[in-house]
């Protein structure tokens, strides 16, 4: 009977075991997918509608926005500093990323609708090739400034983990918010209307 309990005993560690690994493994992919890919409605500083994202220290909010200068896939070289006197969107992509092709078509509706506010849309591309970053371009027909960032410099300058992540800067230079997951043209609204009370 000792003997029977003994081995009762040992498989149901191993089951218990397995069971808890699964679970944890599980646990964890959905934690990861809700970062990740997860709605993120995070306000700026002013936004009175949701908290807002964490923002690691090197990129927080009423702080300078670390500058930087990148080329476009045709070869115009811009920093970031160019563009001061504008509100600007520094928005991390890359052409795999699903997320990031979901809201492209946002992001260049609103860089044509605030033109006349001087919303500059700015996008740094995570690591791909001229010819992949312009050919993508094409297809989705984006005209607003697509940069190159091919050693990654751009991305761990700005701590960025997930993509697409947004870094919404105002015409000082100053971050206001940080948005991880897709933007919808609900959500470029808000954050716009926050960049231009931001600024006096």
């Amino acid at each position: 009977m000792g003997e029977m309990n003994s081995q009762l005993s040992g498989d149901g560690k191993g089951r218990g075991l397995a069971i808890l690994l699964t679970g944890g493994v599980a646990a964890g992919l959905l934690m990861a997918a809700l970062t990740i890919f997860g709605p993120q409605q995070a306000a700026g500083p002013r936004g009175g509608y949701a908290a807002p994202t964490p923002i690691p220290e090197r990129v927080a909010v009423g702080e300078p926005a670390p500058d930087f200068t990148g080329q476009t896939p045709e070869g115009e070289t811009i920093s970031l500093s160019d563009l001061r006197g504008s509100p600007v969107a520094v928005n991390f992509w890359a052409t795999w990323c699903a997320p990031c092709r979901v809201e492209m078509p946002a992001l260049q509706e609103a860089s044509a609708r605030y033109a006349d506010e001087g919303l500059v849309i700015l996008a740094v591309n995570a690591g791909e090739s001229a010819g992949a970053v312009k050919s993508y371009a094409e297809e989705l027909g984006l005209t607003f400034p697509l940069i190159l960032d091919p050693d990654g410099e751009i991305i761990d300058l700005y701590a960025v983990r997930f993509f697409p992540t947004t870094v919404w800067v105002d015409a000082e230079g100053r971050v206001q918010a940080k948005h991880l997951g897709p933007l919808t043209p609900d959500l470029i609204d808000r954050y716009v209307a926050d960049l231009t009370q931001a600024t006096p």
